[in-house]
């Protein structure tokens, strides 16, 4: 009996010597390898609550989890001037490991950008022709093809007005949006220049829906980025008898929503949440990589109107999260 506890006890310190090592063995693992530092990236945009920004921010929000980066989004309202976004860009260098930026060029913008890449690895969106990534590779940037899609509003539109069984002189206004921003002067660029083509002079530019006196002296509005797009949807849906034809650049639901009801035309659809996972994609690579050289990238865009709004493709492309 005796010699049986005897047993009995000598299992007992054993299982916990065993115990003890392990854990012993587990926590100077632990000590010895520490764990890796979680990547702190922030987003710095022109009115960042907007509703265009939705589908990009998800794309964004998506990389951050697939790559296990810590995302940061800025709120912003609509910058001043391209010094006042510089300094918050700037400030937000310094607490982080990465940022992408819409940027608001200027003549010192470009001088800027390479003082902040020196130490924080940076991605621009809606990059334009002009601002392309640094020869050393320490940023870039991503977007649309501007000119293209300039141009293919004014085939668009002119192809509409041809198919129309009542065609009409093309009147035309244009809403520019922000002229600040070098995507938006390609696009207006690029628009203006395509509808010279087809013998084609704007009635009217204005910078924004809201600062057009009236829409009474055209027949078509032609609005380049998704906030303006809404707000003049939102202007001609009171019309009892609807007789301008909008079209333009939209992503929002909002858009989506008037180009399903036929109040806007068609419109060029960026693929925004594409553009946010490959700009988070493309930092995440950078600072694991830093030896890679960055490279600016493309995302493509669709022209959708009420009849092919809801094919696969553009379905896929409208409401990403669901599909």
């Amino acid at each position: 009996m005796k010699r049986t506890g005897r047993i009995i006890t000598g299992l007992i310190i054993a299982g916990i010597g065993v115990i003890v090592l392990t854990w012993f063995l587990t926590s100077t693992s632990t000590i010895s390898e520490p764990q890796k530092k979680r990547q702190f990236v922030t987003v710095v945009v022109s009115d960042s609550t907007d509703s265009r920004w939705v589908r990009f921010r998800a794309g964004l929000e998506k990389a951050a989890d697939d790559y296990d980066v810590s995302l940061n989004y800025a709120v912003t309202g609509k910058f001043e001037s391209p010094q006042e976004q510089m300094h918050l860009i700037s400030g937000a260098a310094s607490a982080s490991d990465g940022l992408i930026v819409q940027l608001e060029e200027s003549e010192e913008s470009e001088e800027s950008v390479r003082d902040i890449a020196r130490t924080t690895v940076l991605e621009l969106i809606d990059l334009s022709e002009t601002f392309s990534a640094s020869e050393e590779g320490s940023y870039a940037g991503i977007g649309t093809d501007s000119r293209a899609i300039g141009e293919s509003l004014a085939e668009t539109v002119q192809n509409d007005m041809a198919e129309s069984e009542v065609p009409a002189e093309l009147k035309i206004g244009i809403i520019s949006g922000n002229q600040r921003l070098a995507v938006s002067r390609e696009r207006l660029s690029a628009l203006t220049e395509a509808l010279e083509v087809f013998g084609i002079t704007p009635v009217w530019i204005a910078e924004s829906a809201e600062s057009v006196e009236s829409y009474v002296n055209v027949n078509t509005v032609i609005a380049l980025d998704n906030t303006n797009l809404e707000q003049a949807g939102d202007i001609l849906r009171t019309d009892e008898e609807p007789r301008i034809r909008l079209y333009g650049i939209g992503c929002s639901d909002k858009t989506i929503y008037y180009l399903d009801r036929g109040l806007i035309a068609a419109m060029i659809v960026p693929d925004d949440f594409r553009m946010g996972y490959l700009a988070m994609t493309e930092v995440h690579n950078r600072l694991n990589t830093p030896n890679i050289p960055m490279k600016d990238r493309q995302v493509s865009f669709e022209v959708i109107t009420k009849d092919n709004l809801y094919s696969k493709k553009h379905e896929s492309m409208l409401f990403p999260i669901i599909n």
